[in-house]
């Protein structure tokens, strides 16, 4: 199938090619944005791609190698062609991307979701997308996030075009001034001119809007003074780095503010040495690492949770596994393995139908499949041949899949079965024994039970019998 094409082809990629950004070397930025996507969504695979003219080139990728692809088969070819996300919840069920090699061959690319990069004059230049190799969707605070991570790429590359925009007017002594002028003032970044011994040269007025200090003020500090205590080694040593002619991308520390307060800010700095003079812009991220420690804190959250859930699960009697919607085990206790014969290496990743198809034939499959369809918690009995065991077995189902609780009742079902077995003789001596026997109420004296000897003998019908007591067939010497 032929990929077509936007319509702004032309400026579509006058519009990439202004960035410069083309074939160079991974920058950290990109790389922890792909990397927050991945986590966030829970993907294997996430790529910053850029769409060239027949190819798609990756700035940042996580989970899969190369460079980049044919455009031919590129699913960011598609997204680029729109400007909201796209999102291709199975791509064996997509036309577009069926018959795919990245679909039937490795990576088995299955699900897609990808993030239009437009650029502020709304041109697509590429796509943030995450991949995942099993058919899936995303909650709707994953989409917004992978939105708003694709605004930061859009904002990293415009970031990424003005240095190098920076980096070529300081060429230019006559031009540079007068557009480092225009820069400094106009910037909602803070940028600085700092000597090689952290003495602030010059500030704009982001500093003050950011940090409240006037231009006095910082001018009249040190990058030490104002630099948090904990982070004063690492920006020392920065410097010492720009001083040796080394660029700096993406260094954070904080800085006190004129009201005592800390805010992180991230660093770009071009030296020149022969200048002794370090060009820096800085970002508040002090939200952004707000939220990112949130993030991590609810994921240390969500580990504790999990692991204190493990702990219950692997202290319960009862043995527990857990499926999810493709019926495939995602968890399985110690109890659950001895009982099920497996380990539960054996058993993770799998298909319960496959590893047991004997239990497709039985109950087992049917009480699964409605707990799960109409949402509702079962208990049932059934027998398990291949173990020779009877389980009894309660079905929770949830929106991620079942949690299966089950118990060997095998014993108490042979028990059971002893039982009736064993009234049953009785019943059958009872009844042929040639003598009139009865089972009478220690109180009342009413007939309880009646043999066919009892009834021959007397002459009532058992069901007279049953309205009698001893009185009406003994004198009362004889009770």
């Amino acid at each position: 199938m032929q990929v077509p094409r936007p319509p702004d082809e032309e400026a579509r990629l006058a519009a990439l090619y202004q960035y410069g950004i083309l074939d160079t070397p991974p920058e950290e930025d990109f790389d922890a944005l792909t990397q927050l996507a991945a986590q966030i969504c829970q993907a294997p695979i996430a790529l910053i791609s850029l769409m060239d003219c027949d190819r798609q080139w990756f700035k940042s990728k996580i989970g899969i190698d190369g460079s980049g692809t044919s455009r031919e088969v590129a699913f960011c070819a598609y997204a680029i062609l729109q400007t909201d996300i796209l999102v291709v919840p199975d791509a064996l069920e997509d036309e577009r991307f069926a018959n795919n090699p990245y679909v039937t061959s490795a990576p088995y690319i299955r699900f897609y979701a990808g993030v239009p990069l437009v650029t502020p004059s709304g041109a697509v230049v590429g796509t943030l997308c995450v991949i995942d190799r099993v058919a899936r969707s995303l909650e709707p605070q994953q989409l917004s996030a992978l939105k708003a991570l694709g605004k930061q790429a859009v904002s990293q590359l415009e970031l990424r075009r003005r240095i190098v925009e920076l980096d070529r007017t300081t060429q230019k002594k006559q031009q540079a001034q007068a557009e480092l002028e225009s820069f400094f003032n106009l910037s909602l970044d803070l940028l600085c001119v700092v000597n090689f011994a952290g003495e602030f040269k010059r500030i704009n007025p982001a500093f003050a809007t950011v940090l409240g200090y006037s231009p006095a003020e910082m001018i009249a500090q040190t990058v030490r003074d104002l630099v948090h205590p904990d982070d004063r080694d690492r920006t020392a040593q920065a410097l010492e780095q720009l001083s040796q002619g080394e660029l700096i991308v993406n260094f954070e520390n904080r800085y006190r503010t004129k009201t005592g307060e800390y805010l992180w800010l991230a660093w770009k700095a071009r030296p020149l040495v022969e200048q002794n003079l370090i060009y820096a812009i800085a970002r508040d991220i002090t939200e952004r690492k707000l939220l990112e420690n949130q993030h991590l804190q609810r994921l240390a959250d969500e580990t504790a949770a999990r692991i204190q859930i493990a702990n219950i699960l692997e202290s319960i009697t009862d043995a527990f596994f857990a499926l999810d919607r493709q019926w495939c085990f995602t968890y399985v206790n110690r109890q659950a393995e001895r009982l099920l014969q497996h380990q539960r290496d054996e058993l993770i990743g799998k298909n319960i139908w496959e590893e047991f198809p004997e239990a497709v034939k039985i109950d087992f499959y049917t009480q699964y499949h409605r707990a799960l369809t109409e949402q509702i918690s079962i208990t049932f009995t059934e027998f398990y041949p291949p173990l020779d065991c009877w389980f009894l077995v309660r079905v929770y189902p949830s929106s991620e899949g079942l949690s299966v609780y089950f118990q060997d009742i095998t014993a108490s079902k042979q028990a059971e079965v002893a039982l009736r077995q064993s009234e049953e003789r009785y019943r059958l001596l009872f009844e042929s024994n040639p003598h009139p026997m009865w089972v009478n109420d220690v109180e009342t004296l009413q007939f309880l039970a009646i043999n066919q000897a009892a009834i021959q003998h007397y002459g009532y019908s058992r069901a007279e019998f049953l309205s009698m007591s001893i009185k009406d067939i003994r004198p009362p010497e004889e009770i």
